[in-house]
């Protein structure tokens, strides 16, 4: 409760309790992969770079495909990808940030994975350019 008595936090902390899913984090957030994700979904209008967009694919992939073999609570993995807001600090191991009063399309997942479809969308229309609109350079 705050001095004014206004405000009041509750905070839980719940163990996934899976030694799998943990390594595996840890390892993502060596590779940079999960700095990567909370960089793109911090900035308006990000442009993913190509192969980017497969790396945060394949995570986002073998995320959900981890805790669906280690046979997570089905009421976690829905709460997580419904109210994941972020990554924890990478000194103090895997840790997610979940809050289960935010709207799922404000949720790390949804958002990243609309990002990911707006770049597919950009690189698709660059791709279908007419030839002429290609200056290329002369080749003497």
């Amino acid at each position: 409760m705050t001095a004014n008595q206004k405000c009041k936090i509750k905070i839980k902390a719940v163990g996934l309790n899976y030694l799998e899913i943990t390594k595996w984090l840890e390892e993502q957030e060596q590779k940079n992969t999960i700095g990567k994700i909370s960089r793109i979904v911090l900035i308006d209008n990000a442009v993913i770079e190509e192969n980017d967009v497969a790396e945060i694919r394949k995570f986002l992939g073998e995320f959900r495909r981890k805790m669906t073999e280690t046979k997570t609570d089905k009421a976690l993995i829905r709460m997580i990808n419904d109210s994941l807001v972020g990554f924890g600090p990478n000194t103090t191991g895997s840790n997610l940030l979940l809050n289960k009063y935010i709207k799922k399309e404000q949720s790390l997942f949804f958002r990243i994975e609309k990002l990911l479809d707006l770049q597919m969308k950009r690189n698709l229309q660059e791709s279908n350019l007419p030839t002429g609109a290609i200056n290329l350079a002369p080749t003497d």
